[in-house]
């Protein structure tokens, strides 16, 4: 955990796995805190894992749904399984149809092309950007914009909330699990470590959502 936790503040999980894989091969067992885990990094063995024939025998760990399901609810593409995934799938499908999927090109260059503009009138300021921030919004603005005709850009709020609390949700949520937070429930339930903030953060994107859903 000590030289995982090194990695994860260097940002250099990639650089940790390949040593790893260096001196154990591709598939190894390893301990995250109490939980055992085992690594793949062969492509037909992931293909094994993965495809839809052994979906029946593969479930997302129960620590990366209790890190999850705060954000997302339980009831969502992420979290869901089995039966209940598929049918999510079905629902959402048609929207990735190609002929759908044509229609949003012009939305992807127009969103692209603002962000690529606000970055060089930061960049004229001589102000620095942030690229997560600013991925964040250009991402979740082509979704609002391509599923509710929402644009964010008349919306301070909305940004705010895509921007900046959305990826702070998100860190802290990171900083828990790695932590071996969220894996205890009592560790979870006590209002330190960012809980108080966490919970914060997704009511906000909770109610932000809802609005959405609700304006559209």
């Amino acid at each position: 955990m000590v030289d995982f936790n090194h990695a994860r503040n260097k940002n250099d999980y990639i650089t940790y796995f390949d040593d790893l894989g260096e001196k154990h091969g591709h598939i190894f067992q390893f301990f995250f805190g109490p939980l055992v885990r085992i690594f793949i990094n062969e492509p037909d063995l992931i293909g094994d894992v993965l495809g839809r024939a052994n979906a029946p025998y593969y479930e997302k760990p129960a620590d990366v749904a209790v890190a999850l399901e705060k954000l997302f609810g339980r009831r969502n593409l992420f979290l869901m399984e089995c039966s209940e995934h598929d049918r999510a799938r079905r629902m959402i499908n048609p929207a990735f149809h190609h002929v759908n999927l044509k229609s949003m090109v012009s939305i992807i260059t127009d969103r692209t092309a603002e962000a690529i503009e606000s970055m060089i009138c930061n960049d004229m300021k001589s102000k620095s950007v942030d690229l997560q921030v600013l991925f964040n919004a250009l991402t979740m603005s082509i979704i609002a914009s391509s599923a509710f005709g929402t644009d964010f850009k008349r919306n301070p709020h909305a940004r705010d909330i895509v921007c900046r609390t959305f990826a702070q949700i998100l860190e802290i949520n990171e900083h828990r699990w790695m932590m071996m937070i969220n894996q205890i429930p009592l560790l979870a339930r006590l209002p330190f470590w960012g809980k108080t903030t966490l919970d914060a953060g997704n009511r906000k994107v909770h109610e932000f959502v809802d609005q959405v859903i609700a304006d559209r």
